[in-house]
């Protein structure tokens, strides 16, 4: 009877034992499905809400490491700000850049694109700067309009023929620069960039300017050099905030009196056109501090030009000067002088007030030696003296 009693307890414990070992399995199994439902929910979330997007201030791009490879960048998808292929040639846009959503600066130049995907605008929507210098381009796609945080476009060296209709609402634009396009007009659209400070349009064969020139009332520096622009428009006036403007190498055969209403200016470049007079309006310049009238036909300079105070640089080289301007005596900040290919044959002792003085270039006109002489005896602090 007690053998029965011992098996009978043996085959209970076992059960239970069995028991125990069935629920243990299934809380194994358990743990073991929660837990792999705890690892992979947050990724699978992850997966699906929106990465973080971060927009930086135009003072900390420069900060920012460039990236000079798409392979790498790629590596660190949200962390890319500054994007430059400095020797890398393409032939069309890498969809796989459109992957960087952070991206700010994308610099793509001299490469082979003619064309970009409209996709850039929804894909880069942070882009701050975008250079496309040496490219195919011809126009751009319409949709870049809601690229809003867009500061600074350079499309130099490409092949465009009139200023892309999109343009017309990118009106965010601070720096644009097209020069050495086949821009022969500028269309009204231009006007609608109301808070470019600085444009850049050398080289184009533009031979006149649109009255909603003068819309763009922010500029301070403009570069028309190397045109065919005989006058400029009244709006032309309006540009109260110009500091820096480059005319050089146009067809003025007057000099543009529009000029004279732009009070703020401290350089101006007239170099290569094709006047013989200026008149004393242009005395109404005294924050001018560059003056740049090189190869033109003046024979004389209007009275007053020593209200020109703040003037350190000036350039009257390849004119038909045959007296020296006697009020450039009075310009005491002036450190450069270039009077070289005239036709003046004596200089007044008075020039050495110029105190300031560091350049003179006075060659190929008709001093004596005397003169040359003399001038070194007045001038005993000028650095350089170009006889």
């Amino acid at each position: 009877m007690m053998r029965k009693i011992l098996i009978l307890c043996l085959l209970s414990g076992l059960l239970v034992d069995t028991v125990n070992a069935q629920r243990r399995k299934r809380n194994r199994d358990k743990d073991k499905t929660e837990n792999t439902t705890t690892t992979v929910t947050p990724v699978t979330k992850d997966s699906t809400k929106k990465r973080k997007r971060i927009l930086l201030k135009p003072k900390d791009l420069s900060d920012q490491m460039a990236y000079h490879s798409l392979k790498e960048a790629l590596k660190n998808v949200d962390s890319v700000f500054v994007l430059d292929f400095p020797l890398k040639k393409f032939t069309y846009f890498p969809k796989d850049i459109l992957k960087l959503r952070n991206l700010q600066v994308l610099e793509m130049v001299y490469s082979e694109l003619d064309s970009l995907p409209p996709v850039i605008a929804d894909s880069l929507d942070y882009l701050q700067v975008l250079n496309l210098k040496n490219n195919k381009l011809t126009s751009l796609p319409t949709e870049m309009a809601k690229m809003k945080y867009l500061r600074r476009l350079n499309l130099e060296y490409n092949l465009l023929e009139d200023i892309p209709d999109v343009m017309a609402n990118m009106s965010g634009l601070r720096s644009l620069n097209i020069k050495f396009n086949r821009l022969s007009k500028i269309s009204n659209k231009i006007g609608a960039l109301t808070q470019l400070q600085t444009l850049d349009l050398t080289a184009n064969g533009i031979t006149n300017l649109p009255k909603s020139f003068g819309q763009l009332t922010q500029l301070q520096e403009l570069n028309l050099q190397a045109n065919r622009i005989t006058t400029l428009p009244m709006s032309f006036t309006q540009l109260a905030n110009l500091k820096k403007l480059n005319l050089r190498q146009n067809r003025f055969k007057v000099f543009p009196s529009h000029i004279f209403s732009l009070n703020q200016l401290t350089s101006l470049n007239l170099r290569k056109n094709k006047f013989s007079q200026i008149p004393s309006g242009i005395t109404r310049l005294q924050q001018l501090e560059e003056l740049n009238l090189q190869q033109n036909a003046l024979s004389r300079l209007p009275t007053g030009i020593a209200a020109w105070k703040k003037m350190k640089k000036l350039n009257l080289s390849k004119n038909k000067l045959t007296n020296f301007p006697v009020e450039i005596s009075q310009l005491s900040n002036l450190e450069e002088l270039n009077l070289s290919f005239n036709q003046i044959s004596t200089i007044p002792a008075n020039i050495g007030q110029l105190k300031k003085l560091k350049l003179l270039n006075v060659a190929n006109n008709r001093l004596s030696s005397a003169e040359k002489n003399k001038l070194r005896s007045v001038l005993p602090v000028t650095t350089t003296i170009i006889y």
